[in-house]
């Protein structure tokens, strides 16, 4: 599983693509896979990686692994659906899978309903008694 800097795709970032040093961590990612040859991949980014701007460098993402004999599937999940945390996050996968390694046809994982915020939460704990003292003097300065 890979995951390069977003800023770097993201509308909220700096939005300079491959030219970032950030975003060209991608890149090594690949090199990575087409070195190793794992079984399976899995990248991850910010849905802006399907933009106009950066599509192309999606498109050539999976046109180079597929070229190097990975079946590739890439899609927009959203953490929220797929992922049962109650937070909306839509994040571009891209999986790629070995073609002399599939047995079964990839499928992507079914939605699922998200899960109760208050299921993340530690319960009965006093938040006065687990800050630092120097936590207390900024929250109290704050």
């Amino acid at each position: 599983m890979s995951g390069a800097p977003c800023p770097a795709f993201s509308a909220a970032g700096k939005g300079g693509g491959l030219s970032d040093p950030r975003g060209s961590v991608l890149l090594h990612s690949v090199d990575y896979v087409l070195t190793q040859r794992p079984r399976v991949a899995c990248f991850e980014n910010v849905k802006g990686l399907v933009n106009k701007h950066n599509r192309p460098v999606l498109d050539a993402v999976v046109d180079v692994l597929r070229r190097a004999g990975y079946k590739c599937h890439a899609r927009v999940l959203n953490t929220c659906t797929h992922g049962g945390i109650p937070h909306h996050r839509p994040r571009v996968y891209v999986v790629a899978v070995l073609k002399n390694r599939l047995q079964t046809p990839f499928e992507w994982p079914h939605s699922m309903p998200p899960q109760s915020f208050h299921r993340y939460l530690v319960k009965n704990v006093s938040q006065e008694t687990s800050l630092s003292p120097s936590a207390k003097a900024n929250v109290a300065e704050a």
